[in-house]
């Protein structure tokens, strides 16, 4: 009789001990569960950011463009401003010179 206290004994401690392996092992998936998740949330966030990136870049270099064109537009009418005035001189002293003819021809 005195094997049945052990038996007993052995047979709690190897619940006890399979109990815990059981436990360790569930936590452990647990938490790898959530370590995936973790990364899985964090690679969205990184493809999110990347695709915003690709956008102000797409926007960077349409605006870009549109700077460098706006730059040779003022440049074309700078030219054009300048042969006007130089044109529009040119006609005050033609009008000056015709009008000294005037006076001097009356």
């Amino acid at each position: 009789m005195e094997w049945i206290p052990w038996t007993i004994s052995a047979v709690s401690l190897l619940f006890v001990i399979l109990t815990f392996v059981r436990t360790g092992t569930k936590e452990k998936r647990t938490e790898d569960a959530d370590q995936n998740a973790r990364f899985e949330s964090i690679k969205e966030g990184v493809l999110k950011a990347n695709m915003k990136l690709d956008q102000v870049c797409a926007t960077t270099t349409e605006l870009r463009s549109d700077i460098k064109s706006m730059d040779r537009d003022l440049k074309s009418y700078s030219e054009r401003l300048t042969a006007v005035e130089r044109d529009l001189k040119t006609a005050f002293n033609m009008i000056e010179e015709l009008r000294e003819r005037m006076k001097g021809g009356e």
